[in-house]
């Protein structure tokens, strides 16, 4: 794994081999560096555990991901400083001798900083999907599946994730490639029974037009809508043409009261884009409310 900047050009890369404990290394300026590399593995891992996968923070060299894989051992560390020191993170995927927990395949780290918010994901593909923490909390780290009706309990081999739009990629075995976009959505909290909205609607985004130099000087808007009820909603993003360019909500229950979800347009080009909602009552009779609305992107 390269790093992208702060600093650019270093490389992570681990050793493995049959009846020996597996090893890390960091090596700065590796694109002209003929020396200088430094051992970072580990402390106290067995023989015959494998190094799987090393996802670097693309905005901070010095933050990794490590996943090792093998049986009943621990399969997932976190360091911050450059692989000094490292944090055990498995938490809720750890399993026991009775019940395994699942096989770990890849892991990435996504910044949200690029898209207006101070929070940073984290994922692991898994042999049961894909999860994702905002919150490291070391073995006490809760981690949630992504996209259980999409991805649900297959295998994910490897992910990819990219902070300039929050587009993630993730490869699978059963369900081929799939994509999808974090656009760091942030939900308002429910208002007091007496001042819930009394229908569905669907706001007008604004800033509008948005562009570069917009919000935290990138390119954010943000979509406002209220429900009534508590619903399953979906929110994505169309060019001119039909072509879905953002999926911001994917089938999420949310409660009734008022929504907002912030959207990057970093990766548009300049022109017309349509979003559209879809929320569907969880309960009772009441029909689906589907909306759209266009918006204008100004590079």
């Amino acid at each position: 794994a390269m790093s992208q900047q702060n600093p650019e050009h270093v490389l992570y890369f681990g050793a493995s081999r049959s009846g020996a404990a597996p090893r890390l290394y960091r090596w700065e300026n590796a694109h002209t560096a003929t020396s200088g590399l430094q051992e970072i593995s580990v402390p106290n891992q067995t023989a015959n555990t494998y190094v799987h996968s090393i996802a670097v923070n693309p905005l901070d060299a010095n933050e990794i991901l490590v996943v090792f894989s093998n049986y009943n051992i621990v399969g997932l560390y976190h360091s911050t400083d450059g692989g000094k020191t490292y944090e055990a993170i498995e938490g809720n995927l750890t399993g026991t001798n009775a019940n395994p927990g699942p096989s770990l395949r890849a892991a990435a780290i996504l910044p949200l900083s690029e898209l207006g918010d101070s929070r940073t994901v984290y994922f692991v593909a898994t042999s049961v999907g894909l999860f994702s923490t905002a919150a490291l909390n070391g073995v006490n780290t809760v981690w949630e599946q992504e996209a259980a009706d999409i991805i649900g309990h297959v295998v994910a081999e490897h992910i990819a994730a990219r902070a300039s739009d929050g587009r993630v990629a993730v490869g699978t075995l059963g369900r081929g490639m799939l994509v999808g976009d974090y656009n760091a959505p942030t939900h308002v909290e429910d208002q007091p029974p007496a001042s819930l909205p009394a229908t569905f609607s669907l706001q007008q985004n604004y800033p509008n037009p948005f562009s570069a130099n917009g919000t935290f000087g990138n390119p954010v808007t943000t979509i406002a809508f209220e429900l009534p009820v508590a619903s399953r909603v979906t929110l994505n993003v169309y060019d001119v043409n039909g072509r879905e360019v953002a999926m911001l909500v994917q089938q999420q229950r949310m409660a009734s009261g008022n929504h907002r979800v912030n959207f990057s347009g970093r990766s548009l080009v300049s022109g017309v884009y349509f979003y559209r909602l879809e929320a569907v009552p969880l309960q009772g009779p009441t029909p689906a409310f589907v909306a759209k609305k266009a918006m204008s992107f100004i590079k």
